[in-house]
């Protein structure tokens, strides 16, 4: 498949996702199911002249078969070929004239001249410019070996170079109050959490991150579908900033999880970075989301839409959830908002 070739492939639906907000799709060429949201329905179709091609489907698809019907016709494509073929052999004829003239020498034609400016020798900036060199070396060994676990990160040889980051993403915890030590109880389902290393820009990026695996549905969470702007929708609104000459700017919301409240009780086991003696029988309770959870992502959207919507007096799309346009007298405000990631576009 090539870079401009149609993704799109012809499916039936078969009804909706029980575990999300999306379709349930039958795809006859791979014979399997697809749960997707990115569907576009083509109502006009009559079931009875599509023929049936659905041979291995579950009994309650009642027979609906699904084929992509091709409008060429044999017979363009014959005199396609034929044209192509022609132009072919005229354009190689061509190529070969023009590669013997430009082939032949040419009495007129000047010769090279090569430079005579001293070139520095690879590896001088290295000596010239010690403290980024060495900012470098380092970034490149993190990048080479990123660390698995806590105790890996504080090793004697990595932790000048981590800890800058676990510290931040400790801060952060403790800024937003997300938990509270409470005793150990029998009865508590705890969530087992670990630290997550990554090197962003050459700088070490931390994250505390829940593992969600372990939280049984209907218990831990209810609710885990959150909205995400298409990116047609995106190409229209760059569009639109373009042809009326609006001001557009990005912002991203830094540890966006950790300002959302809980509405369920969660439990979560001591990050190693908190772990003392005196709260070795202790777990974490959870006021504010972390990442990984199963309803972090429905938290921060129910979260963001509402002071956007309620606070702020946007008004949404109803065709895209995550577009926000807000009207005034003589000025426009549009936002565009992926996650945490926003796009901002105004007349003023």
């Amino acid at each position: 498949m090539k870079k401009l070739d149609l993704r799109a492939r012809p499916a039936l639906m078969m009804g909706y996702s029980p575990q999300s907000k999306r379709y349930t799709l039958w795809d006859d060429d791979l014979k399997t199911f697809i749960i997707s949201r990115d569907v576009r329905f083509i109502e006009e179709i009559e079931k009875t002249s599509i023929p049936s091609r659905v041979h291995n489907m579950p009994h309650d698809v009642d027979g609906i078969p699904i084929e992509e019907v091709s409008n060429e016709s044999p017979h363009i494509i014959d005199s396609v070929e034929r044209e192509s073929d022609v132009n072919s052999e005229e354009e190689s004829t061509t190529y070969s004239k023009s590669n013997e003239q430009d082939h032949e020498p040419s009495p007129n034609q000047p010769s090279l001249r090569r430079s005579t400016r001293n070139r520095k020798q690879i590896g001088e900036w290295w000596i010239a410019n010690p403290a980024s060199a060495k900012k470098r070396e380092t970034a490149l060994f993190a990048g080479d070996f990123v660390p698995g676990s806590y105790r890996e990160a504080t090793t004697p040889e990595n932790i000048d170079f981590w800890m800058p980051g676990i510290k931040r993403e400790e801060e952060a915890i403790q800024m937003n109050g997300t938990f509270t030590f409470v005793n150990r109880l029998p009865e508590m389902n705890v969530i087992p959490c670990k630290y997550v290393f990554k090197v962003k820009n050459g700088r070490p990026k931390v994250r505390i991150v829940a593992k969600g695996f372990r939280q049984t549905q209907g218990r831990d969470y209810f609710e885990t579908y959150a909205p995400v702007v298409s990116f047609p929708a995106v190409r229209s609104f760059l569009a639109v900033v373009a042809h009326y000459d609006l001001e557009c700017d990005q912002m991203d919301v830094v540890t966006a999880f950790l300002n959302v409240e809980l509405n369920e009780t969660e439990y979560m086991d001591i990050p190693a970075g908190f772990r003392y003696e005196k709260n070795a029988n202790m777990v974490c309770l959870l006021h504010k989301a972390v990442y990984g959870l199963k309803q972090a992502p429905w938290q921060w959207f129910f979260k963001i839409n509402s002071f956007l919507t309620t606070d702020l007096k946007f008004q949404t799309c109803s065709h895209e959830p995550f577009l926000y346009i807000r009207h005034e007298e003589q000025a426009i405000v549009r936002i565009v908002l992926y996650v945490d990631d926003l796009l901002i576009a105004g007349s003023n």
